[in-house]
Formats: C-alpha cells, structure tokens, sequence
C-alpha cells in the first residue's frame, strides 16, 4: 500500500494496517513464550527475546546501510 498510495489517507490507512499487524505479532510472540517457559525462567526467555530484537534492529539498519 506504501508503494501505490497517491494521497495522505491511503498512507495512513497503510500505516494503521502496518501497526494493527505488528501489535498482533507482537501479542502473539510474548503470549507463546509465555507458555512455553517456566515461571521462574520468564524473565530470561524474555530478556533474551527483547535483546535479540534489538540486534535484529542494529543489524537491519547496518545491512540496509551497506546495500
């Protein structure tokens, strides 16, 4: 939708789509690693789970940097 909006509305509707599915993911993720760790290790799953998230990020932003 990003690709083909021709106006500023059909931009935000993308980007409501965009965050609707992200939240939806995201939601989904913690809930899964929840339940499928035990209670005195969620804090590490986790941890784990936040930190890898921010390497994916740094990691992204340094491989679209080279491209």
């Amino acid at each position: 939708m990003f690709a083909v909006a021709q106006s500023v509305a059909l931009l935000a509707a993308a980007r409501l789509v965009q965050g609707v599915a992200s939240a939806t993911t995201w939601l989904t993720v913690t809930v899964l690693l929840a339940n499928a760790s035990a209670p005195n290790q969620r804090g590490a799953a986790f941890g784990r789970l936040v930190s890898l998230v921010a390497w994916g990020s740094a990691l992204g932003a340094a491989w679209t940097t080279l491209a």
